[in-house]
């Protein structure tokens, strides 16, 4: 359903192209920070444990102020409890990583000429809005290697008791966010831009809610599905076993994700990819 949805919007998105001229390439190259039940910080946009982000871009110009853009986005999350500032967080001692590519529909609005501030430098204040699907996969590292988490079940999923199913590793993801536009040369720009990332999962972390029955999770996942769903044991050999029911943390919001980026942006001259001087009408 979900591929299904954004299917129809790309396909709508690309048969523009048979009418329209102004067509947009780009790139871009930053950062990405988390926010989850392993963030090291308590507030939302942070910049502690930033990891590497890079995406490409195609959009389409309607106008000068808005332009629709189709972005992909690699990156990858990554937390660990031990940096956590909170003085429990580290007896918990949970840590995860994972790899996120996004793949979004995006609407820009470039004001253009409200702010005199921003006229002075010679910048456009631009707001994004978007839909998009994205893959993820939580892991941990124990004894030198990874392993993936969702298999394992930690806090029961889908396992006899337990209120929750095996969550999905491809969600909905709406990005939104804010920049500045610095336009070099009539074709070639520059932008640089905090886009959130709300996503509808409490699992970018594999952490959520409460704790599982561990011997249950022992006899139905195996030793090490039980071994990773509490590791305070590794910090303190005498720290007290969870029980079934007690927090592992915190379900009433989702997680969520920021990409920081510096886009690079060049207008294909007009009249690409049509034969030279034929005359297209944009139907917008």
């Amino acid at each position: 359903m979900q591929r299904n949805i954004l299917f129809w919007f790309v396909m709508m998105f690309v048969s523009s192209f048979t009418f329209c001229q102004s067509i947009d390439i780009g790139f871009a190259i930053g950062s990405s920070t988390y926010q989850g039940d392993i963030s090291p910080l308590g507030w939302r946009i942070s910049y502690q444990g930033s990891k590497p982000a890079r995406g490409l871009l195609l959009g389409y110009n309607f106008t000068e102020s808005f332009v629709l853009k189709l972005g992909y986005y690699k990156t990858r999350l990554e937390a660990y409890d031990a940096d956590a500032i909170d003085d429990w967080r580290p007896t918990r001692n949970l840590s995860f990583r994972t790899d996120i590519s996004e793949f979004a529909l995006h609407a820009e609005w470039q004001v253009m000429d409200h702010w005199q501030f921003f006229r002075n430098f010679s910048l456009k204040p631009v707001f994004h809005l978007g839909v998009g699907i994205f893959k993820f996969n939580p892991q941990t590292k124990y004894k030198g290697q990874w392993y993936n988490l969702q298999p394992l079940s930690t806090e029961g999923q889908g396992l006899p008791g337990s209120p929750d199913n095996p969550y999905k590793l491809t969600q909905w993801v709406i990005p939104f966010g804010f920049g500045l536009r610095y336009h070099i040369t009539d074709r070639f720009s520059i932008e640089l831009s905090t886009n959130p990332r709300k996503t509808f999962t409490d699992y970018l972390d594999d952490v959520s809610g409460n704790y599982y029955n561990l011997d249950l999770l022992k006899k139905y996942k195996g030793p090490l599905a039980a071994k990773l769903a509490f590791r305070g044991d590794e910090n303190s050999p005498t720290a007290t076993r969870p029980v079934e029911g007690q927090g592992r943390g915190n379900a009433v919001e989702s997680d969520w994700y920021l990409i920081h980026t510096l886009t690079f942006t060049y207008r294909l001259q007009k009249g690409w990819p049509f034969r030279k001087n034929r005359q297209i009408r944009c139907p917008y």
